[in-house]
């Protein structure tokens, strides 16, 4: 099984509440992607910069044994997607002599899960009435 996830658009005002209300350019703030599928372990994209992430070299290959208990995980469950954000570390002024100093070291947090049904992607439906898009609200 193989799949390809071709770009991710962040909104920048729910990315700016994510911050803390704060507006975030683009060279501050990188993404990646956790892809969970069946009985593997998750694969983990590398970080790409910016709103409009480009996924296209990324293609995602899963070996399986094709038996009726794969079958009905097929028909039943989801590709899970964690979507992940990193907003780096950057260069602010903290004294009154323009002196700069690193902000702390970036920590990436999850925004969100995309469950992607099976079934769906199997025939071909990758429209978004095809998604279940879970938003995490912490």
């Amino acid at each position: 099984m193989e799949f390809k996830i071709n770009e991710l658009n962040f909104h920048r005002p729910a990315i700016a509440q994510l911050c803390g209300g704060k507006d975030v350019i683009p060279s501050e703030f990188q993404s990646f992607l956790a892809i969970d599928f069946f009985n593997h372990e998750s694969i983990v994209t590398e970080a790409v910069d910016g709103y409009d992430t480009d996924y296209k070299h990324y293609k995602f290959s899963f070996t399986n044994t094709v038996d009726d208990f794969y079958l009905r995980f097929i028909e039943k469950d989801f590709l899970i997607v964690d979507v992940f954000m990193i907003q780096r570390a950057v260069q602010r002024p903290v004294d009154p002599n323009n002196a700069l100093q690193l902000s702390s070291k970036p920590k990436p947090f999850k925004v969100g899960t995309a469950k992607l049904p099976l079934s769906k992607l199997m025939t071909g439906d990758c429209s978004r009435q095809g998604q279940q898009i879970l938003r995490e609200s912490e």
